[in-house]
């Protein structure tokens, strides 16, 4: 396991998902920022400048944190239903580390 750990609340971050499928957007795009004091933030755009008092290590696309993102493309065309990804039966498959970052997944 990684030195250095991180971490995310999970439910959070896949609102944050399902958020953007509402909006008809898709999580393309969309990153993580990581710091060692558990900060994180989600959004299309990070500044690391205002990160580095807090020990900002990088951004993550959502893909790099969920293996199994769906794309737009699969809620558009109902490959994977909406519904599922709200009530809790998509079965999300999260990452453990990124580039040497231990995530802890709460």
């Amino acid at each position: 396991m990684a030195d250095t750990r991180v971490h995310l609340m999970k439910n959070y971050i896949i609102q944050a998902v399902i958020d953007t499928f509402e909006q008809g957007l898709g999580p393309a795009g969309v990153k993580v920022a990581l710091s060692k004091n558990w900060h994180f933030t989600v959004g299309e755009l990070i500044y690391t400048d205002l990160w580095e008092e807090m020990d900002f290590f990088t951004a993550a696309e959502l893909d790099e944190l969920i293996v199994n993102l769906p794309s737009l493309e699969d809620v558009k065309n109902g490959s994977i239903s909406l519904a599922d990804l709200k009530s809790g039966r998509y079965d999300w498959q999260l990452v453990n580390e990124f580039k040497e970052i231990g995530i802890i997944w709460q």
